[in-house]
């Protein structure tokens, strides 16, 4: 009885330590400019992690939406993330946008814009989609086994150094592993549940 007693406290106070060591990364990141307000804030509007059921049922009310989303994603030729936050290398921080390779300088939404060749009408319906599906970021993967893997990303919890996200997920080939619901696998980092054949709730922690 001790001994299990010494053991809880022993993995309490690892558990403990690693929070601690996560939220002070974390201070560090955004102290130096290396971490955007919104990764080091999470969720910007405080709600909870959405079930399985709930997006697959967001998906059929606006899979016109989440489908025009994988389409201009896939159709850009050089950019692979555009969010409220985030578009290609650049993060948006209290003092502009930032690319993650050179903090030091700062740019306006329209200089960032120009920088990575998109057009602002074009930003404006991203943002106008993503916000009408609850979505803060699309994102595209290419090469190898992800060629044409598109995530739209609905849900963030955590720091960037340890949170989770949920959303919903475009793939060609079946991501793995599949699982009945995405919240009975916690052993498992990464996880899908179907909604059909192509598109997956998606969760990572």
């Amino acid at each position: 009885m001790e001994r299990s007693k010494a053991s809880r406290s022993q993995r309490a106070i690892v558990v403990s330590i690693a929070c601690a060591c996560a939220v002070l990364c974390a201070l560090v990141l955004f102290a130096m400019g290396l971490l955007s307000i919104s990764e080091f804030l999470g969720p910007s509007k405080g709600q909870g992690r959405p079930s399985d059921a709930s997006l697959m049922v967001l998906f059929e009310e606006h899979e016109e939406k989440f489908t025009q989303l994988r389409d201009m994603i896939l159709s850009e030729a050089d950019i692979l993330s555009i969010g409220n936050d985030n578009v290609g290398p650049f993060w948006l921080y209290d003092r502009g946008w930032v690319r993650s390779d050179n903090s030091d300088r700062s740019l306006s939404e329209q200089e960032m814009l120009e920088y990575v060749g998109l057009e602002t009408e074009r930003y404006c319906v991203y943002l106008d989609l993503l916000r009408s599906v609850g979505g803060y970021r699309v994102t595209k993967r290419t090469g190898g086994l992800d060629e044409g893997e598109v995530g739209i990303h609905i849900f963030r919890a955590g720091l960037a150094v340890s949170g989770d996200t949920k959303g919903i997920l475009y793939s060609p080939a079946v991501p793995m592993p599949i699982v009945p619901d995405t919240a009975d696998e916690a052993s498992r980092r990464k996880r899908y549940s179907v909604i059909r054949d192509g598109w997956y709730v998606a969760y990572e922690d």
